[in-house]
Parts: structure tokens; sequence; C-alpha cells
């Protein structure tokens, strides 16, 4: 069950009025431009009462009033310090060369080396021997495969039988099927190269990634996997098409090696490429399978490395040896057993796994990176691929994990409660927001759900330093922002918007500092990532909201409304069967102790109240569970459907004490803001004035357009999560304001 300190805040407000604001801009500043929201509100009273209902009794519930409506346009978040702008001011027309990450387009140098390929291919086939495979008809006469050139030629191409063309047609078709091939070669390299990943760990830390964008390479893999799919299947296509056509060569597909290795490896094909590239069979096949299939890629390079002659051997056969000894080290010296990690259910969605730092590794010694997870009591051949950052516990690390598909969906069913259960952690890998968080001073890093984590590394990283790194979260799961906000250690070096979408209460345990807003609704990031621009480039105003966009307190949940917000989330993370189940066996334990004849289906007063003191560690309200317990219960025991009945009439009576309570909440939350928001004026000079930010394109591209350090290079947009409606979002921004974007995406 979980632990004494649960807590639950009701998070219930009015929309913020930007319209009002936008009329109190200075005259200096542009006057504020409104943008649709990308969703309508929704009411998160009635979508919590409408869940509780579908798991306990349908039941009356009261409405209650919003905590909070304008309380964010009435206090001054503030952050920031000395002003160093004329250090990093660049010269006038100078450029960026700042910047230690590889190029974006890089792997557009390895096509230069396949033209150069392609020509040779053409020169070795075509030019007379000895330079080019072109010889006399007589020559080819003499070979036991042809009677000389046809159609009248005086040479043609006939080293060997697999590739003798004796006439102009069948000339044509092998020059197009060796061109492919040959136009490959390069990328057959990359292919195998691009998934060593220790080598391109260790390479990322070297000189190289100057010039080579390491972290980017399975975009490469991916890109370059198609372009040999598409010219592998012709290659093939026209290599068979001119046996067909020439005597009786089409025997030679499964009489001779060239044959026999390139139809395996035409069969690899598909298998390998389809379903990794095809967004339909990627939705149908799960991410075991698909990977499974993928490794037979060995068999596929094994066959290409005796398709021909002795020099694809080595172009194939290196690169080949070098993953596959990648993969070896990675698991004998690169994988490590955790005995006791902690696995703890922070919703009915996400899971928080906590390890100790295995002794050897480099877990906790770099930030934004991932490692591979392996839970033997789940699958014994299953590695995924997760973030992972450090955790508050010195000498340990962190993983989230959410629910997405079977593997996951597992995962959340074992545990129904927090346990410590054996782990294979292989890593850690450099995240591919390593690199361009490096290299910029302006980050605007945006996640939706589980994208967080990547983040968080990024947060912890560069926490004391003078990066400006501002947080844009989309988050449904209300276990998953609870538990981050209470434990993330936030900067005062940028602004953190969280915009929650979820449907129940949330809980804060805390104050969150002043420059951490909290919405309900989803944002318009265009206006958000304007707003963000600048508030941080002027120094005014504040960020976030927007129409259909709801303000919600960031204070600590006050203690007369804690109760019923608690027992929301504990109904909301755990079924009605596991809550009876608890009291059950606290009712039993003490029948055992008494010398009582424990009864299977019936609780009494303590095991329910043991229960409420668990989820709730509210003894304060014992008279009011024992006032419910009596409507429900017949002998001092209370069944299973009484249960039920009882832990809807416990919310209907928190309810109706919270509505008085709920008012003075609001008065001491608002007295709290105001308060902090003077000291924080006094401290750092009144930077950021009460004036909402102008979002006028004008205004925003003439500080990204400048010399300064809020110019456009000095800025980039970091992505992590699965909505491809907030990546479509971003990759807008990224045209239309000229701020990079680089995406974390474990879609395989």
């Amino acid at each position: 069950m979980p632990d004494t300190d649960l807590e639950i805040g009701l998070q219930v407000s009015e929309p913020r009025d930007r319209a009002k604001l936008s009329r109190r801009v200075s005259a200096d500043d542009a006057p504020s431009v409104d943008t649709d929201s990308t969703a309508p509100s929704s009411s998160i009273e009635g979508s919590l009462r409408s869940s509780l209902s579908q798991k306990f009794t349908s039941v009356r519930r009261t409405s209650v009033e919003s905590i909070r409506s304008t309380l964010a346009n009435a206090t001054n978040r503030s952050f920031g310090g000395p002003s160093y702008d004329f250090l990093s001011k660049d010269r006038k027309g100078g450029t960026d060369k700042s910047s230690i990450q590889g190029k974006a387009k890089w792997w557009h140098g390895v096509f230069v080396f396949s033209v150069a390929s392609l020509v040779a291919c053409l020169v070795t086939l075509w030019a007379p021997y000895p330079i080019g495979a072109r010889v006399p008809s007589e020559q080819v006469a003499q070979t036991p495969w042809s009677d000389g050139c046809q159609d009248g030629l005086a040479s043609c191409i006939c080293p060997r039988e697999t590739c003798c063309a004796d006439d102009m047609t069948s000339m044509i078709f092998l020059t197009i099927a060796r061109s492919s091939a040959f136009f490959d070669y390069p990328l057959y390299i990359l292919l195998f190269l691009s998934k060593a990943k220790n080598v391109n760990n260790y390479l990322q830390t070297t000189m190289l990634r100057c010039w080579i964008n390491f972290s980017d390479f399975h975009r490469v893999h991916a890109l370059f996997g198609t372009v040999v799919g598409i010219e592998a299947t012709s290659h093939s296509f026209f290599h068979l098409l001119r046996w067909a056509r020439r005597r009786d060569d089409i025997k030679l597909l499964w009489t001779s090696q060239t044959g026999i290795t390139g139809l395996v490896a035409l069969i690899m094909l598909p298998i390998l490429v389809l379903p990794m590239a095809v967004p339909y069979l990627k939705n149908k096949l799960s991410f075991e399978w698909r990977k499974g299939l993928h490794y037979l890629s060995v068999v596929w390079g094994a066959a290409l490395m005796f398709h021909a002659p002795s020099r694809i051997f080595y172009l194939i056969g290196v690169p080949l040896l070098i993953y596959i000894a990648d993969r070896i080290f990675g698991t004998l010296f690169k994988t490590y057993l955790v005995e006791n990690a902690h696995f703890e259910r922070l919703g009915d969605s996400s899971c928080l796994v906590t390890f100790e730092n295995p002794r050897g590794s480099t877990f906790g010694q770099q930030n934004s990176s991932y490692a591979y997870l392996m839970l033997p009591w789940l699958s014994k051949n299953q590695f995924h691929a997760f973030s992972v950052y450090p955790s508050q516990r010195k000498g340990h690390s962190q993983i989230c994990i959410s629910k997405a598909g079977g593997w996951t969906g597992e995962l959340m069913s074992e545990i129904s409660v927090p346990a410590h259960k054996p782990a294979f952690v292989a890593g850690p890998f450099l995240s591919p927001f390593n690199s361009p968080a490096m290299d910029r001073e302006n980050l605007i890093a945006v996640a939706s759900g589980i994208g967080i984590t990547p983040i968080v590394s990024l947060m912890k990283q560069y926490l004391h330093t003078q990066r400006c790194i501002n947080l844009v979260w989309i988050c449904r799961d209300p276990g998953l922002l609870e538990w981050f906000l209470q434990n993330l250690e936030f900067g005062h070096n940028g602004f953190f918007l969280v915009y929650y979408t979820g449907k129940r209460s949330l809980v804060l345990e805390k104050d969150l500092p002043t420059n951490v807003l909290l919405y309900q609704g989803r944002p318009n990031l265009e206006q958000t990532i304007s707003e963000i621009v600048t508030c941080i480039a002027s120094g005014k105003g504040v960020p976030g909201g927007g129409d259909g966009v709801k303000c919600l307190p960031n204070t600590k949940t006050p203690p007369q409304i804690r109760a019923k917000a608690l027992l929301e989330k504990a109904m909301s993370i755990y079924t009605p069967d596991q809550l009876f189940e608890y009291a059950l066996e606290v009712t039993k334990a003490q029948d055992r102790e008494l010398g009582l004849e424990p009864l299977d289906d019936d609780v009494d007063f303590e095991g329910v109240l043991s229960l409420m003191t668990q989820l709730l560690g509210a003894k304060a309200i014992t008279g009011v569970i024992l006032e419910n317990f009596g409507l429900f219960s017949s002998d001092a025991r209370m069944n299973r459907a009484g249960f039920d009945d009882f832990m809807v009439s416990m919310l209907e009576e928190l309810d109706s004490e919270d509505e008085d309570d709920a008012r003075v909440s609001l008065s001491d939350s608002r007295q709290r803001w105001m308060v902090e928001a003077k000291d924080v004026n006094t401290l750092l000079g009144s930077k950021h004035l009460l004036l909402p930010p102008s979002t006028e394109e004008s205004c925003v591209k003439s500080y990204l357009s400048g010399d300064g350090k809020h110019s456009a290079k000095h800025w980039c947009m970091l992505y992590c999560g699965g909505s491809e409606a907030v990546l479509g979002q971003l990759k807008q921004c990224k045209w239309e304001f000229g701020i990079p974007l680089s995406v974390e995406k474990f879609d395989w």
C-alpha cells in the first residue's frame, strides 16, 4: 500500500483573463496577440466524478469553488541575476563558432563516397580491359559461358559467369544492378557502425564530435536502411531479369555461391526493412517482434560478405565484425546486475525504478543519457531503452517508465505496490540532447508525458550554470507530474510551465518556486515559445496561459482539504479490490491476535481505520470515519458492498467540509504569493515586471534576429515525447523563428 506521506491537492481554478492584461502593456511594448488553444479546457471535478462512479456507486456530487482565478497575473515570477550581455554579444555580421556539435547534415558527405563508388563502377564496367571489364568478342567466345558478343558488338562485358552480359540489353541491366550495389557500399558500412553503441558513445567524448553528430546515428541508420532496401531490391531485380532472358542462367540462382547468398539476402531484406519503415507494420507488430526480426541483419550481412569478390568481404565484413564485437563487449562489460532495484508505482500508468549505481559503471557520472533495462521476471530476452538520470539519493540513478505497450503493461500489473526486484541495466549511453544543449545558452525544453526524464538530466546538469533552461511540460498522468514537482530541483534561470491535461485533482506537497507555473489545458506552443523568448529577452512579463487554459495554484495543498484530495488520489490509483483487501488483511491479523476465528468477507472498524490512516495520514478525521462506518456496517462488521458505499460516502462528507476551507486556503495562498513576489523583486531588482509579454511577431523576431545573447543562434528547442501533434507544432516554430530543434524519441 502507499506510504503515509501520500498527499493530494485540489486544483480547480478559472482561466486567466489575458485580454484584460493586454491593456496594461507599457507603451514601448507591442500589444499582446491571443491565439486559440489547441484544445478546450475540461472540468476536472466532473471528469473525476465520472471516473469514480465507474468504480463505485453513482452518487450526487457538490461543486467546489475555484481555488484561484487570476492569481498568476497578480504576482511576479522573477529570476535571473546580473546581466552579462556585454560579454556575450557577437560582432556585427559575425557567425556562431562556439558549437562543438557536428553539422546536422554531416551524413550528406557519405553520399559523396557513394557517388565516387558509382563512378568507379561505371569505369570498371565500361572501360576497355585492363582498366575495365569490356573485352573483345573473340576473347569472350573463348569462355565456357558465352559464344561471344551478340548483336554485332565488337566488345562486351563478361568477366565471369554470373556477370556475363554479351548483348546491349544485358549490359544495361548489369550496369543498373551493379551501380545500385556500388552506390550502397558506404551505406552498408554505416548501417552496422551506426549501431555499435559502445564505440559511438566513446567517440562522442572525442574531438570527432565537432564534425560528426554521433547522437544522430539512429536517424542516419533508419534513412540509410530505407535507401539500401530500395537499392538492393533494384539490384536483385535487374540481375534476375538479366539471368531470366539469357540462356538458362536463371539456374545460377540456386547453383552458384553468388546466387544462393543473393537469394538469402533478398529474402531477409523485407523482413529487416518493412517492419521498421512502414508505419502500418510498426503499429501492427510489437516492438519485441520488430527488434527480434531486425537482428536477422547479421544473417543478411554474412550473406553479403560471400556474395561477390573479395572486396565486398572486407567492406561488409569489417563493419559487421565491429558491430558484433561491440555487442559482445556491451553484454559482458557494460551490462550490470542490480540485485535490489526499487519499483514504485507513481500512478495507474507510470512506474519509478531506483537503483544503486553499479560498481565500475559510469551511471551517475554523465547526464543526459539513456540505458537499456531488462527485467528477468518479466522477460529474459527483452531490453528496452529508457532515459536515466541521477537520483536525489547519492550514488543512485532512476528510470521512469510510462505504460505504452505489452511489456510496460505487464510491469504495471506486476508492481501494484512498492517492491524490490532484480534488474539488468546496460549503458549508459549519451542522449541526443547532450550536444545541442551543450552548444546553446538559452534552451526551451518541451516534453509530453514521460518525455520529461531526459530533460530532468539537463536541469540537474546545468542547475548551477548561467544557461537559461525553460521547460514546457504537457502531462496527463497526475502521479507522474506530482512526483517530479515535489522531487525536482528547479533553478532560477528560466520559466517552468506545466500544462496538466488529466482528470484527477493534483497533489502538491510543498510550495513550488515562483517561476514554476501550473496550468490546466493544452498550450498553443507557438504562442508559448514566443512569450518565453520575449520574457527572457525583455525581462518583462509571465509566459503561458492562453485561451481555454486555466491557472492552477502552485502552493502546498492546505491541511483543510488534504484528506479529500488524498482519498481521491488513492481511489484513482488503486482498485476497490486492492483497498478492500488491505483492510481485510488488517482485520484478520487483529482477529488472530484476539484468538478469534477470522471472517473471510467482512472488515471491522480497525481494519478500515488502518487503511484510511495509511492512505491519508489523517488521524484527525477519525470521527468522520467512525460516523460513516456506522452507516454501512452491521454488528461492527462491513461487507464488500458496504465498503464501496463507505468510500463514496467519505468523499461526499469530506467534500462538503472542504468548501469553506477552500475559501480560507485561497486567501492564504494569495497572501503567500504576494509576499514572495515582493521578496524576489527586492532581491533581483524587479527584473520581470507584472506585465504580459508581447507576442507580436515583429517583436519576437526582433529579439531573435539580433546579435546578442538572445538571438536565434543562441537558442535551441528540445523535444522528447510521443506526440506527433506537439512535434508538428515545434517544427513549425523551427521554421518560423529560426530556432534549431533536437528530438529524442525512442519510437524504434
